[in-house]
């Protein structure tokens, strides 16, 4: 029998867990990335209502999960009759609510600038904030609320000289209940921030001294915003059909930087795709976004067809759509003999679509498919002339989904689940650091064997 060398097992057995570590980081991906959070909303409750006989109100609220530690508003009362009023962290909203009578217009100023005095004055006080702290290239705007087109304006500062904005233009659409995420790039090709106005210089968001959102509601008498979360982080709409079909970052799986264009009433962004067996591992984990895609008929008739349901496009626009379905069965990734849909024009709103299938390919079977809504770049209402996109890679907004329909004698059945939860990385943390464990557990079992021998 050969004596189990303690040392020698455990350097062997440190090596295996840091492979195996290494390999486990690889699998979650991107899902430690570092946010830099702005406002969460759900601390530093504010109420504040301007009106005709008081214009101009002022607040400063302090808590965490705000950047500095503390919050300034100011709000506006710009015309007409009526309330304007800036809610925070009231009852159970936890978030922004900024609301305008009927026939109101007006605008409302959040700053945070680490000084902690008046709202009526911006400062520079945050001491040289990291946006970018990881890899970080955008900030993350999560608005659950605007039925009517409004303007946001964000500020960046370095100095009282140097500072770049970005106005997010949000054609309105957005009904409380609904959930659409923003990713306001401003670094990368993305990149959408220029140098302010009147500043010398662009800011340095790796060394930032001050942030100002300006939500401004005159383009819209009585417009309302309602936002959730503001944070700086990298997050993208990432697909969910099983891996085979390519659908993490480190298998270049499709992902969208969302930017408001979208299938059906909601987008969500995660750090990573959640590969599930039924393309519902998004849904599970956060919100429920695959709300974009009805499949009508039964599908064996020589066509398929389906309903397309597009949000977020401003008035006049179009967007374009391709989509691919793995008629073969294989389950592994998607070629060009799958794409049934290339760059099909849709418009706002519902758009049947219908295209060629081999005959009773949908006999009592499932067939896994994946969507991708992009925009009309050019904005020339043609979709032929924007370059052909894959079922992987990266592309500026608009969002990918993916669905496993199931075919009936008689019907066609959508397999999808939508819930909430917590965590939106669990399902792809989890199976990692399993791995994780059992390779130790296998390890350490093989050298007892060897040791007894």
């Amino acid at each position: 029998m050969r004596r189990l060398d303690l040392k020698r097992f455990l350097r062997r057995l440190s090596s295996s867990i840091g492979i195996s570590l290494f390999l486990a980081l690889v699998m979650i991906g991107v899902a430690w990335a570092v946010e830099v959070t702005v406002d969460t909303f759900d601390f530093g409750s504010q109420s504040l209502t301007a009106n005709g006989g008081n214009p101009t109100v002022y607040g400063v609220a302090s808590g965490a999960g705000i950047l500095g530690g503390e919050r300034e508003v100011q709000v506006e009362h710009l015309g007409g009759s009526g309330d304007v009023a800036v809610n925070i962290d009231q009852g159970n909203s936890d978030r922004l609510e900024f609301t305008q009578a009927a026939g109101v217009t007006a605008r409302a100023t959040l700053r945070w600038d680490g000084s902690g005095d008046s709202a009526a004055q911006l400062n520079f006080g945050l001491g040289g904030i990291d946006l970018f702290s990881e890899s970080n290239d955008g900030f993350h705007v999560s608005i659950v609320a605007a039925p009517q087109p409004i303007n946001v304006t964000f500020r960046v500062f370095s100095s009282s000289t140097n500072w770049s904005e970005y106005t997010l233009v949000i054609p309105g659409g957005i009904s409380p209940g609904d959930y659409v995420d923003y990713l306001i790039p401003f670094a990368g090709p993305y990149d959408v921030f220029t140098q302010g106005q009147g500043a010398s210089s662009e800011a340095d968001f790796g060394n930032v001294a001050a942030i100002e959102v300006l939500i401004d509601g005159t383009l819209s008498a009585g417009a309302d915003l309602s936002i959730a979360v503001i944070e700086s982080c990298d997050r993208r709409d990432y697909a969910d059909l099983p891996n085979t079909y390519h659908t993490i970052l480190v298998s270049n799986g499709p992902r969208h930087v969302p930017f408001g264009l979208r299938l059906g009433a909601n987008l969500d962004s995660e750090f990573n795709g959640a590969p599930s067996a039924n393309a519902d591992g998004d849904d599970t984990t956060d919100i429920g976004d695959e709300d974009g895609i009805q499949a009508t008929g039964n599908w064996n008739d020589g066509s398929g067809e389906v309903t397309a349901v597009v949000s977020g496009l401003v008035t006049g626009r179009v967007a374009c759509l391709s989509a691919w379905i793995d008629i073969s069965g294989s389950a592994i990734n998607f070629d060009s003999a799958d794409q049934v849909v290339d760059r099909v024009v849709v418009n706002p709103g519902v758009n049947p679509l219908t295209f060629t299938l081999p005959m009773n390919v949908a006999q009592n079977t499932t067939l896994n498919a994946r969507f991708r809504l992009f925009p009309d770049s050019d904005q020339d209402g043609s979709c032929s002339d924007e370059p052909a996109i894959g079922s992987t890679g990266e592309i500026f907004n608009g969002e990918v989904e993916d669905y496993v329909f199931e075919f009936t004698p008689t019907a066609v059945i959508l397999t999808s689940v939508s819930a909430r939860s917590a965590s939106s990385i669990w399902n792809i943390q989890f199976p990692a650091l399993l791995g994780l464990y059992a390779i130790a557990a296998l390890f350490l079992f093989r050298y007892i064997q060897e040791a007894e021998i």
